[in-house]
């Protein structure tokens, strides 16, 4: 009789044990692995590739934690929202399909879109060089045209932590009237973030004026055309801008 119960509490103790490393572990796997926080109206999924991925699936681990997902996106692929070629480990952004929470209708490989991206900004001749006094057109020689019409590498840099910076940003040489030429308008982004599959870029225009206390915030809201290794294409409201990659 004394055995019996020496077994039976044996038994019922290694149980117990198991049930609590069997939460522990649950617990475990469902510790996020990033707790940032989406912003208010965003519904993109954000988390890393896990192994398996193919140019059909995406095996998707959420930042919330817990067990990866695995997306169809073969659709998707066709539609080309598809942005970039996830890795195993690259910080990715899904949009799930809100009729199938099996089919991604978006991916984007976030470590694919950051870094440093640039095109080249071709100036215009000011209409002062160009418009005579009495409004006649005046003809520059081909000398000078090549000498002053030079491209100025502009761009944008997606750092980490959803900051951005401006590249090519000379200020003085958009409003500067003594100048021959007049280089398209750089916007002076310092941050960009992923919302609902798009890329909003945020511009401060205060921080160019360190004495102003007064922030002059505006922000574009850009959809995401082409994502290659070399090769990013933008659209934003009024333009189509293609971009190269910049290597540091």
């Amino acid at each position: 009789m004394k055995l019996r119960t020496i077994i039976l509490t044996g038994c019922t103790l290694l149980t117990l044990l198991a049930c609590s490393e069997k939460k522990t572990a649950d617990a475990e796997e469902s510790i996020a692995i990033n707790d940032e926080q989406n912003e208010p109206g965003d519904s993109t999924l954000y988390g890393l590739a896990c192994e398996g991925c193919t140019d059909s699936i995406i095996v998707f681990l959420p930042n919330s934690g817990g067990d990866p997902d695995t997306f169809d996106i073969v659709d998707a692929r066709k539609a080309r929202q598809v942005f970039g070629r996830p890795k195993i480990g690259d910080n990715l952004a899904v949009v799930v399909n809100p009729d199938d929470r099996h089919v991604a209708d978006l991916v984007i490989d976030i470590d694919e879109l950051k870094g440093s991206w640039g095109y080249q900004a071709i100036p215009t001749l000011r209409k002062t060089l160009t418009i005579t006094p009495d409004g006649k057109t005046r003809a520059l020689p081909d000398s000078i045209r090549e000498k002053i019409l030079k491209p100025l590498e502009f761009g944008l840099r997606l750092k980490q932590e959803w900051s951005a910076a401006p590249i090519g940003y000379r200020a003085k040489m958009a409003i500067d009237p003594q100048l021959p030429v007049e280089y398209p308008e750089l916007k002076f982004y310092t941050q960009w973030r992923i919302f609902n599959g798009q890329l909003v870029l945020t511009e401060d225009r205060s921080l160019l004026n360190k004495n102003d206390s007064v922030s002059e915030i505006s922000r574009d809201t850009v959809q995401l055309v082409m994502l290659r290794r070399d090769t990013l294409v933008l659209q934003f409201k009024d333009r189509t801008q293609g971009y190269y990659r910049i290597q540091q």
